[in-house]
């Protein structure tokens, strides 16, 4: 049993390891990764690997869905507030494509 613990953090680290050299970090974290398999992993993930995760387009999908989900109204209430800022032919028609999106055709409408 000992042995699958430690075989797990070897693979871990080795993921981590094909990763650093995928995107060129500098070769001392794979010193860090093999000298200290479980610490330096967990220092890996929050130190390279998570602040990459967040770059990536799922992440900007999934984040984009879940405010959506939070907050259904944002964009139009955004649009709608730029607009009254300055009622250019720009925030006119993201008021309307905003207001399409939120299903209220017959008023996105008389904006375009």
């Amino acid at each position: 049993m000992r042995f699958f613990g430690i075989s797990l953090y070897v693979i871990i680290a080795l993921f981590f390891a094909v990763h650093a050299i995928r995107t060129r970090q500098n070769m001392y974290w794979m010193l860090i990764l093999f000298l200290f398999p479980g610490l330096g992993s967990l220092v890996y993930f929050f130190a390279i690997y998570l602040p990459s995760l967040r770059d990536s387009r799922g992440a900007r999908t999934a984040t984009r869905a879940i405010s959506q989900l939070v907050d259904p109204n944002r964009a139009v209430r955004e649009a709608r507030t730029d607009f009254d800022r300055a009622p250019t032919v720009a925030h006119r028609m993201r008021l309307g494509a905003a207001l399409l999106d939120a299903g209220k055709a017959a008023e996105a409408l008389e904006h375009y």
